[in-house]
């Protein structure tokens, strides 16, 4: 069996990091993408109770959501930050 030279062997792997870190690189992109499409997209919890047009459903469930995070910084003194607004 022929073995390839080492330089050979050397432009392959650089070759297939190459093309790994261009793919992972069009992931992140692709990602990044979606999450500042999906962010642009959000309305807050104030503006869409005051919105008329609010289901009862969605109304009550954020009415919910309101209580849990007041439980969770008034009983078990979880920080009050914007994290799962």
């Amino acid at each position: 069996m022929k073995r390839n030279p080492p330089v050979f062997a050397a432009a392959r792997n650089i070759i297939v990091i190459t093309m790994s870190l261009l793919i992972s690189a069009c992931y992140v992109t692709e990602q990044g993408g979606d999450y500042l499409n999906l962010m642009a997209k959000a309305v807050s919890v104030e503006k869409t109770l005051a919105d008329s047009r609010t289901s009862p459903e969605i109304r009550a469930f954020l009415e919910r959501v309101g209580k849990v995070r007041s439980f969770a910084t008034d009983e078990l003194g979880l920080k009050n930050t914007k994290s799962y607004t």
